[in-house]
């Protein structure tokens, strides 16, 4: 699983959004600045962009780990699935008899679900091996009777794992059947050499294997040095080996070497115990590792195929245990428009855990960027107390923030008169300390506001699916939706009729059913782990238990008094309608709700989407606006040619021969057709770049002209100087010309607009067929 970027790690790997379209000429001229802006907006206040910074990594790394947490749950069938596959590979019971020749174990992962599986499998190797039982020593009480166990003092203990070296494999590392078997056989053999250098100095030095001699005659690639080496380690120790073989990426190797690589390998199984771990992205493995291999190659194997948990119910789990869970509270909690994407992409596109976690940190990055939301966690604003805070905003640099809080927060008091009133000190003339206040019983609102939808969608969730295995109808006139289509209706609070309906079939259920309902919600309110939450819910645990102590006791025929139980279904279905309805809340109300909420705030799809043919073609068309746009990547300078350029507004419609050679030579491409003749190509190009010249010179001249000119003497020899600098300066620019098309033509090669063709020599066939604008 990924896990947090270091944003200041110039080595991770970053995501750009892009500026706003709203920033005024102060917000862009800050954002030209290759350093990180301390003001990208007029509402900001000093350092607030590091600040926000800090807030959404620790925002995000609380979600991350919760997410972490959840998947490695999911993960750990799947992962214990594969660790015994491997320590099992060459166990008798595994172990088919009577066989031509053995076979290779080969253990499969299909990857589709998320890559973070793996991590979890290696995590589990290494637990596995630090926490064996020790090595085998004679001593007194001790019996070996049984293979399987061992017998401590009369305490059987399981039986040791086998030793796992293990050794990763990328496709790159595999352009042949050399280079591949030296992956393997060298992984193995360098690896431990180098482990025997680290642990010099421990009590197994006499123990280590023994060093190969520079002159040995076996390659680097020879599996016999493979066999050679593990047959000096095996007798070390009384522990079995197994060498693990790790191909990440696995559907990237070549085929052909990889069926070789097979081959060679049963040639020397069991004695060099090999296992294969397949790290594969299609979702079946056998059918993917069927329609590869022959069927030759098939039979050398012998393949056990785990999938990791994808799909529409990873989803749904994760996002039920962390913006759904009453046990959880996020920092940020996702708005309709996120979740809508976010389940869209997830049923429509793909599950994939990684993907989940990219879209949730877009979200995230996409939410800190309002100035507000430095107030996620505290108000101290960056410092230590209230009183630094203070401090702070009482700079001139902070006015125009602290003017727009209390300007959102008065609008947001006055125009939600119904909710909990969140009180100002001096209602005319409010004071910093009394702003920060406010700030705070806001945050404790909207926090408490979350806690309620979350208990409140948990225990409708419980209902309706307890009513759902009864064979009751729990949606009105509609088919039965699954939980993550209740939860984008739950955040726009679009499910009073749900709750409704749910409430008059609760009334209808029968003595069992009720008895059974009730007992379910009692385990649901006595097992939160919050003592918070416990406490708030109290009130309604309380009723459950004397609902369940009102219910009449069945008799020998399991028979119950009918009216006493409809009275008391009446006023539990009753109950749970109004208690539901009560506790879900919609979360975009409320004083500065945004802070805590993301909102309808529109999800960056083009970042987890995006459309890179067009986006070069843009860019190749309008290369001055694209830069204009991103000004801060690539710096004022890089706009214009000059700083006369830099100052044309972006709207400018630029000449064919202000362009850069690249998009001239583009412009000239999309004006052909579907075949175009490099010397027609290069003619058109070398007129656009004549008349640039021209151009170039009449500046030159203007600006001469505005000097005063200065007396020359010898005109003969001056002016046949003269004439023959201009020979030279024709014959270096025709020399610049055909230098110029060659470097733009192999950039347009490059991004693949160019198809070279055998038919004509001197000609070339496009790759696209746009019309320009």
């Amino acid at each position: 699983m990924s896990s947090l970027h270091d944003l200041e790690d110039p080595s991770q790997p970053c995501i750009y959004l892009a500026p706003r379209d709203d920033l005024t000429d102060e917000g862009r001229d800050a954002a030209s600045d290759p350093d990180p802006p301390s003001s990208p907006s007029p509402r900001d206040i000093s350092e607030g962009y590091l600040l926000r910074l800090q807030a959404y990594k620790e925002a995000w790394s609380k979600c991350l780990e919760r997410v972490q947490t959840i998947v490695r749950q999911l993960h750990t069938p799947v992962v214990s699935s594969v660790v015994s596959h491997i320590y099992e590979a060459y166990d008798e019971s595994h172990v088919v008899p009577g066989l031509p020749y053995p076979e290779i174990p080969v253990v499969g992962v299909s990857l589709s679900g998320g890559s973070s599986i793996l991590e979890d499998i290696f995590e589990e190797l290494d637990n596995t091996l630090t926490n064996k039982p020790s090595q085998r020593k004679k001593g007194k009480g001790r019996m070996v009777d049984d293979p399987d166990t061992d017998m401590i003092d009369g305490t059987p203990s399981p039986k040791p794992r086998p030793q796992t070296h293990i050794v990763r494999i990328s496709p790159s590392e595999c352009c042949n059947l050399a280079s591949a078997m030296k992956a393997i056989v060298g992984g193995f053999v360098n690896r431990i050499e180098r482990e025997d250098d680290d642990h010099d100095d421990e009590e197994e030095t006499h123990m280590k294997a023994p060093r190969r001699k520079p002159t040995a005659s076996l390659a680097n690639y020879d599996i016999n040095l493979l066999a050679a080496w593990y047959k000096s380690i095996e007798p070390l120790s009384d522990d079995r080996k197994l060498l693990l073989v790790v191909m990440h990426d696995f559907e990237q190797f070549d085929r052909a070497v990889m069926q070789d690589v097979f081959d060679i390998c049963s040639q020397h199984v069991p004695r060099v115990p090999l296992v294969f771990l397949l790290a594969l992205s299609s979702p079946s493995v056998l059918t993917y590792i069927r329609g590869a291999f022959t069927r030759a190659t098939l039979t050398l194997l012998r393949i056990d195929s785990v999938s990791a948990p994808s799909g529409a119910d990873v989803l749904e789990t994760v996002l039920s245990k962390t913006f759904f869970d009453p046990d959880f509270d996020p920092d940020v909690m996702l708005g309709s428009a996120t979740l809508d994407y976010l389940v869209e992409f997830g049923t429509r596109h793909t599950a994939s855990i990684d993907t989940m976690l990219t879209i949730l940190q877009l979200a995230y990055m996409k939410h800190f960027e309002e100035p507000f939301t430095i107030l996620v966690h505290d108000a101290f604003l960056g410092t230590s107390s209230m009183q630094a805070a203070i401090k702070k905003l009482e700079q001139p640099l902070s006015f125009n923030f602290l003017d727009a809080l209390l300007t959102r927060l008065w609008t947001d008091v006055t125009d939600q008169p119904t909710l909990d009133p969140i009180r100002l000190d001096d209602e005319e003339s409010p004071t910093i300390e009394g702003l920060l206040g406010a700030v705070s019983a806001a945050r404790s609102l909207a926090h408490k506001q979350a806690r309620k939808m979350r208990i409140g969608f948990q225990t409708m969730c419980l209902v309706k699916q307890f009513m759902h295995a009864q064979g009751y109808k729990t949606t009105t006139g509609r088919p039965e939706e699954t939980s993550l289509e209740l939860m984008t209706r739950v955040v726009r609070g679009r499910v009073s009729k749900e709750v409704k309906y749910l409430g008059m079939m609760v009334k209808k259920v029968n003595g069992r059913q009720l008895r059974l309902l009730l007992q379910a919600l009692h385990q649901f309110f006595h097992h939160l782990k919050s003592p918070s939450v416990r406490r708030e819910e109290e009130d309604a645990r309380i009723r459950i238990v004397a609902a369940i102590a009102q219910l009449p006791e069945e008799d020998g025929d399991g028979t119950e008094e009918n009216t006493s139980f409809a009275q008391i279904a009446a006023g539990i279905g009753d109950w749970l309608t109004e208690y539901i309805e009560s506790r879900l809340i919609r979360l975009d109300q409320g004083p500065l709700w945004d802070v805590w909420n993301t909102g309808m705030t529109p999800f960056p799809s083009e970042l987890i989407n995006p459309a890179p043919r067009l986006a070069i073609v843009n860019a190749l068309l309008h290369p001055y606006e694209v830069l204009s746009a991103h000004r801060e990547l690539f710096g004022d300078s890089a706009a214009a040619e000059d700083a006369e350029d830099a100052q044309i507004p972006v709207e400018r419609q630029y000449a064919i021969w202000e362009l850069p050679d690249t998009s001239i030579l583009f412009r000239r491409y999309m004006d052909s057709g579907r075949m175009i003749n490099v010397y027609d190509w290069f003619e058109a190009f070398a007129g656009v770049l004549d008349v640039q010249r021209e151009q170039l010179q009449e500046r030159e001249k203007a600006k001469a002209l505005a000097k005063p000119a200065i007396p020359k003497k010898g005109k003969g020899k001056v002016k046949q100087k003269v004439i023959q600098e201009e020979e030279d300066a024709e014959e270096k620019w025709k020399m610049e010309v055909q230098a110029r098309f060659m470097r733009a033509l192999q950039e347009l090669d490059f991004m693949g607009f160019i198809k070279h063709t055998g038919r004509k020599a001197d000609h070339v066939m496009k790759t696209i067929y746009d019309i320009p604008d």
